[in-house]
């Protein structure tokens, strides 16, 4: 068999060989597979909860959804397994390639035969009359980044050079950069978690609802919001900025405190905590009452919280807020009860008292037309002035022990992508043959990308030999005498 039909052979076996799990199909497939189905997971709400399912879809394609896994589709057992085939073929194709690239930093691989060989009687050879051409030879290719190795055979001398193989690692930085993003996905997956929670202000959590759980799950400290402040839009319900100030407590002691904002998250034990939204709880602060007896004489503002008594100064009054409701309404039996934790009807259950004795109990509103005003009984008026409602934060809670990993991959890959375009892998060979009167000299190049920038260097490179001082001439000329 000759040695091109031998050649032939061996390089349909690498193919037949790579054409497994490491083959390039298999990767393309597998990126395509995993794009359609995190485009899916995008259009299908993730985590949702059944009875929304079948309302939005249908009981038939909520079937289909969960027989799919399609409600939790980044944590399926299929969507999984294709990350791992992904995982598995980079693998493969890295392993496949290790052969070439143990050839290109070998410390042999720079003086390989060219393809073609040399032809040193060529035209494009040169003539050199210094018989110790080498030195000045190695001192040019050293200028030009180049390290010349020689091999002597008989008259002939060979030399090559490599430079620009570390751009072959270009590969394997991104092969490398995507198994970190998928095992830090993976990671994140299995031993992460996301949830939400929402804190009243001046109150104080130890857990939150996580994601696809009924139960909640503890932090394994506590963290308070001491303050909440929301500024809106002049004219609107827009809201411009909210922030909440948030206190950490382990063991009865305040370890860290933050004031948070949209995109300025508190991260504590690895556990972020990120301003999502707000609210209000139904619940008041304090409210305002104001009061008045009959003579006129004790027009009064009190501010007090609910559940509590306070003495009206200069009187002999106690007032006390025993209940507020937010939204008053009355059930079928005449029960006051709250239609909602929105203030659209605000009213408060009041007592005043003279000494020991109730002078009146009553409801007094704070918007309803029809109730607003002044309540008046055994010569006392009271109404109500104002309320201060008590508003929540709400946090959405992350923890991703995998984010390093994935950060680490794109900075990986981003590493391979430059090192593949600003990289070029360049080979140069030098064969001089021994004449009488010097050296039959030719040269050599390859490069990865962009020929002709290599013809340029090459036509350097003889225009130094030509003219370094050696009694350089062209091969043409000395075959012309």
């Amino acid at each position: 068999m000759s040695d091109r039909g031998a050649a032939r052979k061996q390089k349909e076996g690498k193919v037949r060989r790579r054409g497994g799990l490491g083959s390039v199909r298999l990767a393309l497939l597998l990126f395509f597979l995993l794009i359609v189905s995190s485009a899916i997971g995008t259009l299908v709400p993730q985590g949702g909860d059944p009875s929304w399912y079948q309302q939005r879809y249908g009981k038939e394609a909520l079937e289909v959804l969960r027989l799919l896994k399609l409600t939790d589709l980044f944590h399926s057992w299929w969507f999984i397994s294709l990350l791992v085939l992904l995982a598995a073929n980079l693998i493969a194709c890295s392993w496949q390639r290790l052969p070439s690239l143990k050839k290109a930093w070998s410390a042999y691989a720079s003086i390989d035969l060219p393809e073609g060989g040399f032809d040193c009687s060529g035209p494009d050879s040169i003539f050199l009359r210094d018989h110790n051409f080498r030195d000045r030879a190695e001192e040019i290719f050293q200028q030009r980044g180049y390290r010349l190795k020689w091999v002597e055979e008989g008259r002939t001398v060979r030399g090559g050079a490599v430079k620009g193989q570390w751009s072959r690692m270009a590969s394997y930085l991104v092969h490398l950069g995507v198994l970190l993003v998928l095992m830090g996905a993976g990671v994140g997956a299995v031993w992460g978690f996301r949830g939400f929670v929402a804190i009243p202000e001046g109150e104080t959590v130890e857990g939150f609802r996580e994601e696809n759980q009924q139960r909640p799950r503890k932090l394994g400290f506590q963290i308070r919001c001491e303050n909440f402040e929301a500024t809106f839009y002049p004219g609107t319900d827009r809201p411009q900025d909210y922030r909440s100030e948030l206190v950490v407590l382990e063991e009865g002691q305040e370890r860290t405190r933050k004031v948070i904002r949209v995109n300025d998250p508190l991260c504590y034990r690895g556990i972020q905590f990120s301003q999502a939204s707000f609210g209000l709880t139904g619940e008041v602060k304090s409210v305002t009452l104001s009061l008045e007896d009959e003579a006129g004489k004790h027009g009064l503002e009190i501010k007090i919280p609910p559940g509590r008594s306070f003495p009206v100064e200069g009187t002999d009054y106690r007032l006390q807020v025993l209940r507020f409701l937010p939204d008053f309404a009355l059930d079928d039996r005449f029960v006051p009860f709250s239609r909602s934790r929105e203030f659209r009807n605000p009213a408060a259950q009041v007592e005043v008292r003279k000494g020991d004795r109730i002078l009146l109990r009553t409801w007094v509103f704070g918007r309803d037309i029809a109730y607003h005003g002044p309540r008046q009984k055994g010569g006392v008026r009271v109404w109500l002035s104002d309320y201060e409602p008590v508003e929540y934060t709400g946090l959405q809670v992350g923890y991703d022990p995998g984010i390093g990993w994935v950060w680490g991959g794109f900075v990986l890959v981003g590493c391979g992508v430059l090192l593949s375009l600003l990289g070029v892998e360049k080979r140069l060979w030098i064969a001089a043959v021994r004449e009488e009167e010097g050296w039959r000299v030719q040269l050599k190049g390859l490069q990865r990308r962009g020929s002709r920038t290599m013809e340029v260097e090459l036509a350097a490179i003889r225009h130094d030999l030509q003219t370094g001082g050696l009694g350089a001439i062209s091969g043409q000329s000395e075959r012309g005498r």
